[in-house]
């Protein structure tokens, strides 16, 4: 049942759906646990079959709901890669290793992968994954036909000249464009593509640019946001008695 985001993040908690309660539904999101849809005021959201198992299984002690919730903690196809190439059993390889892999071979940002590290390692704790109380073996990982599109489907990638696969989800590094660029192909969420083509490596200072420039870009890049820009700024002309320079 389709319920609205506002709705959603209340129940967890948020006042609204921009800040944390935006980044909440987003990770729940990220590993298959709900499903988005609509567009500013009329979004939202509701469970997946994976995230039905979960949350409607409230048993003490449930293989199954257990099973379901290894199921969501690989749902990001990054992890599951990492997971299925450099998993031995119940255990990683130290953070070290792991920190050098991600950088070498999955292009993940020197200066967050010692954030990612730490969000996947624990993520793989909770779900069971690694630790003392692991309990899953490959078997338990194989795909469910039942389980809708939260499934697990992992395909082993090696390098190529492109350059391997890298960031979050499907986004895709080609490294051989031309010398000291990286281009990222982005799919959207309802198809569709973004490309980003820049100098790497950034600085933090051109980084934080880069993102500043593109939230400015978003009432030109994101559908209704320009009329909810408008009624804003007339509204706070309207309330502090000034008119608005950028119209006549």
């Amino acid at each position: 049942m389709w319920v609205p985001a506002q709705v959603a993040v209340e129940h967890m908690g948020y006042a609204h759906t921009n800040g944390n309660g935006g980044r909440a539904l987003a990770a729940l999101s990220y590993f298959g646990l709900v499903e988005r849809d609509g567009k500013s005021d009329d979004r939202r959201v509701r469970l997946t079959p994976l995230g039905q198992a979960i949350v409607m299984d409230d048993r003490p002690d449930s293989p199954e709901r257990e099973q379901a919730i290894r199921r969501a903690a690989l749902s990001p196809k990054l992890y599951a890669a990492i997971w299925e190439n450099l998993g031995e059993g119940s255990q990683l390889p130290s953070d070290a290793n792991l920190e050098f892999a991600l950088k070498s071979t999955y292009r993940v940002n020197k200066d967050t992968v010692g954030k990612f590290v730490r969000d996947f390692r624990a993520t793989l704790e909770f779900a069971g994954l690694i630790g003392d109380a692991a309990t899953a073996t490959p078997d338990d990982m194989a795909n469910d036909p039942d389980d809708g599109p939260a499934a697990v489907t992992v395909e082993r990638e090696t390098a190529s000249p492109a350059g391997p696969r890298a960031g979050r989800n499907d986004v895709a590094t080609d490294v051989g464009a031309a010398p000291g660029t990286v281009e990222l192909t982005i799919p959207l969420i309802g198809g569709g593509v973004a490309l980003l083509r820049t100098p790497a490596p950034l600085s933090h200072a051109n980084f934080s640019f880069l993102q500043q420039f593109i939230a400015m870009c978003e009432p030109s890049l994101v559908e209704g946001t320009s009329d909810d820009h408008s009624r804003a700024r007339d509204s706070d002309s309207a309330e502090t008695g000034t008119a608005d320079p950028d119209r006549v």
